[in-house]
């Protein structure tokens, strides 16, 4: 069983560190504060995905959302990162004689 309350304050303490380094970067016109920006965004709403899960796990003991959890969000995080992945590799592609 994970350990809730650890699971809680690391939450929020990422919620809060990521949710005001995101808003700090965004608008950013260059591509790497563009994925920078994304890249913060997706750790702030993972971080809120794991403070609902373990508000969730504090009453209820279900164990299987912390791996399911875990899939979901990289999965999402793939889909966000997947068209600026393949700009950047189109980018590096132009550089190669």
């Amino acid at each position: 069983m994970p350990k809730v309350e650890w699971m809680l304050g690391m939450a929020v303490l990422g919620v809060i560190m990521n949710g005001i380094a995101a808003l700090k970067l965004k608008g950013g016109k260059s591509m790497n504060k563009q994925v920078m920006t994304i890249h913060l965004m997706e750790d702030t709403v993972g971080w809120a995905a794991v403070l609902i899960v373990s508000i969730i796990l504090f009453f209820v003991k279900i164990p299987i959302l912390d791996p399911i959890l875990a899939i979901v969000i990289n999965v999402t995080v793939l889909a966000f990162v997947w068209t600026k992945l393949v700009k950047a590799i189109k980018i590096m592609l132009q550089q190669v004689p």
